[in-house]
């Protein structure tokens, strides 16, 4: 082309660039490539070749189109890109040479729906550049978080900047701190590792992208230390006293008032996490029961671990606080009916929910009860499903941090009890996973639901669903099983 039209290879790119950016800038659809007239692209190829006026244009298109695959055409006298991500990526080089990094960013906040491959493109192509990834993260997040606890949420445009910024560190390769970074970038990486955290909270993301904050959050290094070391884990209080347990109409688990659980406990905020698992292989010397268990980001579910797994955790996490725990107590799965309770809460609530870790101390802060609103609630949050308070139906198709369904909590505060990941009790189901030999009423003094010695040919009953299954999986009420020796990419569990 450059020979043909007598013209700089760069001065045909930069046309073909600009024509590439103001067609996607203008294309009436999200999806597919824009439509290119004829005339459009011969004024491209003319301010090319500013040279050579006698240009045989109409051969150049030719040589475009069918020799150097750079457009196809669409009709009489039209002409499209072959791909929406080549036609993103000239825009890019157009918006990373001329427009960089304000009008790229403002494009970017503003309709990230069509300009998003387009930022990342742009952040790709200056790699060799570091410094001006930086520019473009500190025009995309300029501020810093809000810390007050009144504070209005920010607008769309700043918590897409926010997102965008973290995205284009992680796509580079930035994302993780760096002794050698100098401060002033390494305080941009700060602030939008701190405005992740600031995203999972978001009301106007969609869950998807509030799940991917999470992921980037993770890359960024997560500050929620609950989550990435056992010793800081939160548990939530739940008081001794009746609670409703069951279905309606289910003959095998009628709903009926338990008065079993006569005892206080305390419950996993979120279920255990890949860095918490990750420590107890560590200290074991060896490696994960499953590898898959260990791959995903450090601060989402833990899943593909058995339940032999899972009780070997509890039994080293015990061992671990032996001087921390009282007299009497011990860690343990839950069983079914502790973590429905926790699901659904008592007859009774504590007046607001009351959390601690091992290292606080496991004394109860604030006896006062209040009555719950709900006692037969079907998710934790009551009656009606709604979809923004649980991670299932594929709604994100994996796994997510704890955080990012915050309106999702059950009454006694414990997150992600619908949904994300199945979590493992220590109840038996039986060994004909169509039918429970284990039926209700429950009694928790029946230690033979409890037995942690039986067969490995007896299901143990999973609970709360998960990001693969429908609503109804996700209920407090609903029970499954699974034996003992599965490993599933979407079953963990959390400890009482």
């Amino acid at each position: 082309l450059s020979e043909w039209l007598g013209a700089s290879r760069e001065s045909i790119r930069r046309e073909i660039d600009r024509l590439a950016y103001e067609v996607h800038r203008a294309q009436p659809s999200l999806t597919g490539t824009a439509d290119i007239h004829a005339d459009a692209l011969t004024a491209a190829l003319r301010a090319a070749s500013r040279d050579r006026p006698d240009a045989r244009l109409m051969r150049l298109e030719e040589y475009l189109r069918d020799r150097a695959g750079l457009l196809s055409a669409h009709g009489e006298g039209w002409y499209q890109f072959p791909h929406r991500s080549f036609q993103e990526y000239l825009a890019a080089c157009h918006l990373a040479r001329f427009k960089f990094p304000d009008e790229l960013s403002r494009l970017a906040k503003s309709d990230p729906d069509r300009w998003r491959e387009v930022v990342l493109l742009a952040a790709a192509s200056s790699r060799n550049a570091p410094s001006a990834i930086w520019d473009l993260v500190d025009t995309l997040c300029g501020g810093p978080v809000d810390p007050g606890p009144g504070a209005p949420e920010p607008d769309s445009e700043t918590q897409w900047g926010a997102l965008l910024a973290g995205q284009a560190l992680h796509e580079t390769g930035l994302a993780a701190a760096d002794p050698d970074l100098q401060l002033r970038h390494e305080s941009k990486r700060r602030r939008v590792r701190d405005w992740q955290c600031c995203l999972l909270h978001s009301t106007r993301l969609p869950v998807r992208e509030r799940a991917l904050a999470g992921d980037l959050l993770a890359a960024l290094g997560d500050t929620r230390q609950e989550l990435l070391d056992v010793d800081h884990m939160r548990f939530a209080f739940v008081p001794r006293g009746a609670f409703w347990m069951g279905d309606e109409g289910n003959n095998q688990a009628p709903l009926h008032r338990n008065e079993t659980l006569d005892y206080d406990y305390w419950i996993a905020e979120s279920p255990v996490t890949v860095a918490q698992f990750a420590q107890f292989v560590a200290s074991a010397g060896g490696e994960a029961p499953d590898p898959d268990a260990l791959r995903d980001p450090a601060n989402r579910p833990l899943a593909s671990v058995s339940w032999h797994d899972a009780l070997a955790f509890c039994v080293w996490l015990g061992e671990r606080w032996r001087d921390r725990l009282p007299a009497g107590w011990s860690v343990a799965l839950p069983s079914e009916a502790e973590w429905e309770k926790a699901a659904r809460g008592g007859v009774e609530l504590p007046v607001a929910a009351q959390y601690t870790t091992v290292g606080q101390g496991l004394a109860l802060a604030d006896p006062a009860r209040r009555k719950n609103p709900q006692p037969q609630r079907a998710w934790p949050w009551g009656d009606e499903w709604e979809v923004d308070r649980a991670n299932a139906e594929m709604n994100i198709g994996a796994s997510s941090t704890p955080g990012c369904f915050e309106a999702g909590r059950s009454p006694c505060g414990c997150l992600d009890m619908a949904g994300n990941v199945w979590e493992w009790t220590r109840s038996l189901w039986g060994t004909d996973w169509r039918q429970p030999a284990f039926v209700y009423s429950y009694d928790a003094r029946d230690l033979k639901r409890e037995d942690l010695d039986a067969l490995d040919d007896v299901f143990r009953v999973v609970r709360g669903g998960s990001w693969f299954n429908r609503r109804d999986g996700a209920r407090c009420a609903y029970r499954s099983g699974a034996l003992p020796g599965s490993r599933i990419g979407f079953l963990g569990f959390r400890v009482v």
